[in-house]
């Protein structure tokens, strides 16, 4: 897999846009639309299917969408009544419309032309031209979500600043590591603020090591020896998870042989770190290319498997070491180390990054935490039954702004897609927190951007709820205009 496939995976995407564009398109009948909506859909445009005027006007009040492309006669009317209704409402004129053209005359055709139409697709053109030019339409709307409803908090003169916070619950201890259970990843890279609960006014600084997935949610490691401030000796203190006997629970690392593996031609390095690791009780076996390594793995096990990016900056799994790796149990398949020449990833599962110019603590973090099997950290219905440490994962952010579905922040703290969040703002705002409040907030995407900063999409609305319902709320709670 490609490093940029895996940040796909592991809930943060490195390069890209926050929109997620959504359309109606309104035809007489079904049929004809089928093959367009499917081409849509795999460019990852949500495509609604109305076949009449009502249709088409119950539609764009449910999702708001950010375009509607029509045929100019349905049964129940014309595109002129359509756009005549759309233009009339006070939020739903800002939805573009574009016609697909079919038989018109040329009386017919001047007058819709005079419609400020955003668009015509006439019948010449082929399936995938409508695509590409519905494409360049939305990405016309120049605003980080790209939609058409768009509210910028900066040009309207809004408290930009605001705080948000996710759940927790610290379990234990394994090994030398802290076991957090939340809804979602936390990032890898980068320093975390986490409150404790009981103790509100003495926050603490975290770096994880390691996502791990359970149905009821992610388990993550944090080195204790990386934790920082007060709340530290309180979180030194947890029980440890293999002494709550806890099925499957078991001592970190006591059946993983302390062996990495490392891939790569960059010889003189990695005998430097195998050197280096010999220290700690680490031995580093080299291999030159996948068919070495998968020869090497086929003969012994090994804790961690350490890939290094080419000359080229790609980094990714040989398909020979797949292949062997496949052949494994999956509770017994080494971690993957990835040195990878980006930041933001977030280490999850069978894959850990190590950010770019790491350090001896952090290669040695990582590797420890490949011992922590997944089994070793006791089965899914024993972890629920841990009565552990209540805590909230905090971060700071500027809001950017609002559309019909999310909200969207400029933050210095990765979040994982899926996960909860709810937003507080300090100050004097307490119609604005009361609105916080009543917000069912998820993560949709976090993007790094150029400066290393996170632009965050966080959605609200869910799939089947009036988008237009929601943004009346949202307009009558927060004053907007």
């Amino acid at each position: 897999m490609a490093d940029n496939q895996l940040s796909q995976d592991h809930g943060v995407a490195v390069e890209g846009v926050l929109a997620e564009h959504s359309l109606v398109l309104c035809v007489e009948r079904r049929e004809r639309a089928l093959a367009l909506e499917a081409l849509f859909k795999q460019h990852g445009i949500i495509v609604h299917l109305a076949t009449t005027v009502y249709d088409c006007l119950r539609l764009a009040e449910q999702e708001l969408p950010h375009l509607i492309i029509t045929e100019p006669n349905l049964s129940d009317g014309t595109a002129s009544n359509l756009l005549d209704r759309i233009k009339s409402h006070r939020q739903l004129q800002r939805i573009p419309v574009a016609l697909m053209v079919t038989k018109l005359s040329k009386e017919e055709a001047a007058a819709l032309v005079k419609r400020s139409l955003a668009g015509l697709f006439p019948a010449t053109m082929d399936r995938r031209q409508i695509v590409e030019k519905t494409q360049k339409i939305m990405q016309s709307v120049a605003n980080v979500s790209g939609s058409p409803h768009f509210v910028s908090w900066e040009a309207g003169g809004q408290d930009q600043e605001v705080g948000f916070f996710a759940e927790s619950m610290f379990l234990g201890k394994m090994g030398n590591f802290a076991v957090c259970r939340s809804s979602s990843a936390v990032g890898t890279t980068d320093a975390v603020r986490c409150i404790l609960k009981p103790l509100p006014e003495v926050p603490v600084a975290l770096t994880a090591t390691m996502n791990v997935s359970r149905n009821d949610g992610v388990l993550t490691l944090f080195p204790l020896h990386r934790i920082h401030g007060q709340g530290r000796s309180v979180l030194n203190q947890l029980p440890d998870l293999a002494s709550q006997n806890m099925q499957g629970a078991g001592k970190a690392g006591s059946k993983v042989p302390r062996i990495v593996l490392a891939v790569g031609d960059a010889e003189g390095e990695l005998l430097e770190w195998q050197k280096t690791l010999s220290a700690y009780s680490w031995q580093m076996h080299c291999a030159k290319d996948g068919a070495a390594a998968a020869a090497l793995l086929a003969k012994a096990k090994v804790a961690a498997i350490w890939i290094h990016c080419d000359s080229a900056g790609k980094c990714e799994v040989p398909p020979e070491l797949g292949a062997t790796m496949a052949t494994l149990p999956v509770q017994s398949r080494p971690l993957i180390l990835m040195t990878v020449n980006k930041s933001g990833l977030i280490s999850k599962d069978q894959i850990c990054y190590l950010r770019p110019g790491f350090g001896l603590g952090h290669l040695l973090d990582a590797l420890e935490s490949s011992l922590c099997r997944p089994a070793d950290l006791g089965d899914d219905a024993a972890i629920s039954g841990v009565s552990g440490l209540a805590a909230q994962w905090a971060g700071n952010g500027r809001i950017l702004g609002c559309d019909e579905r999310s909200w969207y922040l400029r933050s210095s703290t990765a979040m994982a897609k899926g996960t909860r969040v709810s937003l507080h703002q300090s100050g004097n705002h307490p119609g604005h927190d009361a609105f916080w409040a009543s917000l069912n907030l998820t993560v949709g995407t976090s993007v790094l951007a150029a400066n290393g900063e996170y632009l965050l999409r966080l959605d609200v609305v869910a799939a089947g709820a009036s988008k237009l319902r929601y943004w009346e709320k949202l307009v009558r709670d927060l004053n907007l205009a």
